[in-house]
Parts: structure tokens; C-alpha cells; sequence
């Protein structure tokens, strides 16, 4: 989803700063390269440095992601962002792919064990081969999706290739304005939030800047919810990777920020974690004792929104 910031921080500071904090004490904030080169690929993505610059375009958050995802949906600027990038965080593949195999898990688990039917899932990106909609239908096939983006690009693929069927829409929308999506005829049309509902902010919310009051938002959609409902989320926390990768996000994106373990935690304030709570996303309920369960740098948690206490009344 091709969101919203205006300053990359680390730590709800500005990386521009030349120290920040994190768990394993000062970081140095490193200066970044601008030049691409193989040794910023590894091999085994097959994936080769663009051969000149591009002067014609921006890259685009969910263009990034489907070229370094091995996707063809990209543009030269995507892919010279991309290789910079990997020249920080050579790991950066194999992250996206862990929050994806994570989102596909949730999904099962939400439409399985917990009987949700209907799902909102902010900040869709580029379609791959396994959407929510298809994880979710293999478990029940009446279940409701709203994709959101404001990706023009985004929004065409998904309208073409999710789009057409009576159980889904494509909905376009800024999560720093969450009502625009929520009113939405379409999700008014799929999603009855006077049931339990289940809403996706996987790898989205570290688009959201401090000022655009990130647990505000969230908040505010928690408040929609009926209880019984879900929140998937997943954001990057702050490792030297992610500082030094959200420094080039703000001089070539203009987004991306990282949060402490706490800061992310807080964002599901009001919902019951469940097991195994604030984790890796590649150690949240891995699908396979084979699993790679590596600490990568997002973090993943889902919240159940339990029915809300009353006070008794006197008699």
C-alpha cells in the first residue's frame, strides 16, 4: 500500500539524528550508498541490478515489494530502490515472504478456528498467487473480503484479478482516514460490523508517522468492532537493519518507520493477545516443524476483542 509519512524515524525519532535507541543499546545511524551492484543481490533471488538510472518515475512501496517478492509488476525505479535497499538488508526477501507466509496462517486460523467470515484487509499490495480471499474461501467458502488501498496501481491489478466475485471488493482508501473505507458502500454492502469481524493491518501500520496519531487510528477502527471480532497486524521493529532501511525509505519513499516491541504491543491496547502473542512473524504459529523460525525484524500479534464490561446495575 503506497502510504502516507513524511519523515522516516526510528524509535519515534527522526533518523536524521545520528544516534537512536533500541533494545541493544546506541545504534550508529550508518550513511547510505546510492550506488546499485550485484554484490547487493544474493544469488540465490536470481534478481539482477538495473543497468541505468531512471529519471521518469518513483518507486512505489508495493512495487518494491513485488520485485524483491520475484514479481514482474515493477517499474526500473522500483527495482534500483529495491537493490539499494538490499544493500542495507540483504535479508529483505526473505522478511516479506515471512509476513506473507505469516498473513496466510492468520487467515486460516481466523476463518478456521475462530469462525470469522468476514474480513477487511488494509493495505492489500500487488496480488500474488494466494490472496486472503483464497486462504479464507479453502476454509469457508461464504466468506466476505474488503481489500483497501491507494495504490492506483494496486487498485487496477486487484479490481482484475480479485474483483468479480459477489464476496469481495476493492475498496480505495487511506488508513490515516479510516472512515473513508469503513463508510464505504461496498464494505457497508459485505461487512456487518454488528458482527464479529476480522481486520488485517499486516505490514502497513509502520507507514503511519507519529503525527498521523498511528494508535488513534487503530483505536478508532477497534471502536467499529464488534466483539468476537480480530486484529492481525504486523510492523518492522527497531534492529540496525530497519533504521538504516527506513533512512533510505525517507530520502527515496518519503515513509517507512520503525517502533519499539512496546509501541507495536500498544497497538492492540483493548484486545486479549493470543498465543504466542508479540512474536516474529515467522515464529507466530509456524506451519511446519521444518519452518524457518529465524527472529526476523517484523512482529506480528492478533487480538480478540472481547464484549466489553458493564457495571451492574444497583437494586
Amino acid at each position: 500500500m503506497t502510504l502516507r509519512g513524511v519523515r522516516a524515524t526510528a524509535d519515534g525519532m527522526d533518523v536524521n539524528q545520528r544516534q537512536t535507541s533500541s533494545p541493544q543499546g546506541n545504534l550508529q545511524v550508518l550513511a547510505l550508498r546510492h550506488e546499485t551492484g550485484p554484490s547487493a543481490t544474493p544469488h540465490t533471488l536470481g534478481i539482477r541490478p538495473p543497468r541505468r538510472p531512471s529519471l521518469d518515475a518513483t518507486p512505489s512501496v508495493a512495487r518494491v515489494h513485488n520485485y524483491l517478492l520475484g514479481g514482474k509488476d515493477n517499474f526500473l525505479a522500483d527495482r534500483e530502490f529495491a537493490h539499494r535497499l538490499l544493500e542495507l538488508a540483504p535479508s529483505a526477501p526473505a522478511v516479506l515472504r515471512a509476513d506473507r507466509d505469516y498473513m496466510r496462517r492468520v487467515v486460516r486460523h481466523l476463518a478456521g478456528t475462530c469462525g470469522i467470515a468476514q474480513f477487511i484487509d488494509i493495505g492489500t499490495g500487488l496480488p500474488d498467487e494466494k490472496n486472503v480471499q483464497q486462504v479464507a474461501h479453502e476454509v469457508n467458502a461464504d466468506a466476505r473480503v474488503v481489500y483497501v488501498d491507494n495504490d492506483p496501481m494496486v487498485l487496477t491489478h486487484a479490481r482484475a484479478i480479485l474483483g468479480g466475485d459477489h464476496r469481495v471488493a476493492v475498496v480505495e482508501g487511506d488508513l490515516r482516514t479510516p472512515d473513508g473505507f469503513l463508510q464505504h458502500e461496498a464494505t457497508r454492502r459485505l461487512i456487518d460490523f454488528s458482527e464479529p469481524v476480522a481486520v488485517l493491518a499486516i505490514g502497513v501500520l509502520h507507514f503511519l508517522h507519529s503525527d498521523d496519531d498511528p494508535h488513534g487510528i487503530v483505536a478508532h477502527i477497534r471502536d467499529m468492532m464488534a466483539p468476537g471480532s480480530y486484529l492481525a497486524i504486523s510492523h518492522l521493529v527497531a534492529r540496525p537493519e530497519t533504521i538504516r532501511g527506513a533512512q533510505l525509505a525517507h530520502r527515496s519513499l518519503a515513509r517507512g518507520f520503525v517502533r519499539e516491541k512496546e509501541e507495536i504491543r500498544a497497538f492492540l491496547d483493548g484486545f486479549v493477545l493470543e498465543p504466542p502473542g508479540l512474536a516474529s512473524v515467522s515464529r507466530w504459529r509456524p506451519g511446519t516443524a521444518e519452518a524457518d523460525e529465524r527472529d526476523v525484524w517484523l512482529y506480528a500479534g492478533l487480538g480478540a476483542l472481547r464484549p466489553r464490561e458493564t457495571t451492574p446495575m444497583s437494586h
